[in-house]
């Protein structure tokens, strides 16, 4: 079941007996029944797709509102700024299974620009070279994992991934730096996992105090960020000097991927202006409704909105990139700063499926999907 997958030695256990701690049991299903209920939820939502103008983009609710990066670094000892960001998490994460953050530092932003800028680079090039694409490093496991695939894939249907992972202070697989510059990707993935380390440790404080498994918010959340540390593979080292030197380096490699995704429509079949042919340029599911076996998938808002994930609170497909971006027209007008593009502010995080676990069914891994726009990429 869900408990001896975690705790296989039972030593988890035995402590938190030891603490008067409560530990997921009964609350939760077993691995095969989360799974089976993962796939009916994923299942049970519409393939169809909407345009801009008709696709649901949220309100005025809190859920729905962007964090500011900055107001989610905080722990219990903040007070009221800690329960105003745990509020936040929780909402948008167990009503609206996503949360958009808004990064404030600039710093982080740049960092967010570059990694945009190298990747629109990256597969133009592509585009315009098929034997370049064809040189790439094929996707495929890596040894430390069978699970754990790098490398490129063009799958002909409208997608094309490369899967990157960190590798101490650099990024595999090593390209030429005039393809794709590692340490510009390196640089963003430390601004995404921070994010995402903290609002796992948040959203796993707050759900151990609502299913009583702390008396109070300072014990909660220093269980979360030992859970955080010793569970969620952010690509930094947790072993000594001496312990490094003695691992094998072909398996010092990150479990959590930053991969660079490109999707397009298919090309129009029908070259003229039929009734057929503009059917076939509306909006289409590219990427199925999926679930994400990680504690938290970390999205940087596009300047094409394309992601949609499935709102629980009202069974509908929401497009947060597209409330990013309506936010931020919202607050252009009030804004010096206009030399970066709005979107590399914007970060979507979602919840995984191990969170589910971690939360006692508190959160749903969120369901969601990648859908074509008309004509772009």
């Amino acid at each position: 079941d869900v408990l001896s997958s975690l705790d296989p030695d039972g030593s988890w256990t035995q402590e938190a007996e030891e603490k008067g701690m409560a530990l997921p049991t009964e609350e939760l299903l077993t691995l095969k029944d989360l799974s089976n209920e993962i796939n009916r939820r994923c299942e049970d939502t519409p393939v169809e797709a909407s345009t801009e103008e008709s696709v649901f983009v949220g309100d005025t609710r809190k859920g729905y509102n962007s964090i500011k990066a900055s107001d989610l670094m905080v722990s219990p000892q903040d007070g009221s700024r800690y329960e105003k960001a745990l509020m936040h998490v929780m909402d948008s994460w167990v009503s609206h299974s996503c949360l958009i953050v808004e990064l404030d530092d600039e710093n982080d932003i740049m960092a967010l620009n570059q990694m945009w800028q190298s990747t629109e680079q990256f597969f133009n090039m592509l585009e315009s070279d098929t034997a370049l694409e064809a040189s790439l490093p094929k996707m495929q496991p890596i040894p430390a994992s069978p699970y754990a695939k790098l490398g490129y894939a063009n799958f002909q249907n409208g997608m094309k991934f490369l899967e990157t992972r960190r590798s101490g202070d650099t990024i595999l697989p090593a390209l030429d730096e005039s393809l794709l510059d590692g340490t510009v990707l390196a640089k963003a993935f430390s601004v995404l996992t921070r994010l995402g380390n903290q609002i796992v440790q948040i959203a796993t404080a707050a759900s151990s105090l609502e299913h009583d498994g702390y008396s109070n918010d300072n014990d909660a959340f220093q269980a979360a960020q030992r859970m955080v540390k010793e569970l969620v593979d952010d690509g930094s080292s947790t072993t000594t000097e001496e312990e490094e030197e003695s691992k094998d380096a072909s398996v010092m490699v990150s479990m959590s991927p930053h991969r660079l995704c490109c999707y397009s429509s298919p090309p129009n079949k029908n070259n003229n202006d039929s009734t057929e042919a503009k059917k076939e340029q509306q909006p289409t599911e590219l990427f199925g409704a999926h679930t994400d076996t990680s504690f938290a998938t970390i999205v940087p808002v596009a300047a094409v909105s394309g992601l949609e994930v499935w709102d629980e609170d009202v069974r509908k497909w929401y497009r947060p990139e597209l409330k990013a971006r309506q936010l931020w027209e919202g607050k252009s007008s009030t804004t010096t700063d206009t030399t970066l593009p709005w979107h590399a502010r914007y970060v979507v995080i979602m919840p995984g499926e191990f969170v589910q676990i971690v939360s006692r069914n508190e959160i749903a891994a969120a369901v969601h999907r990648v859908v074509t726009p008309n004509k772009e990429r």
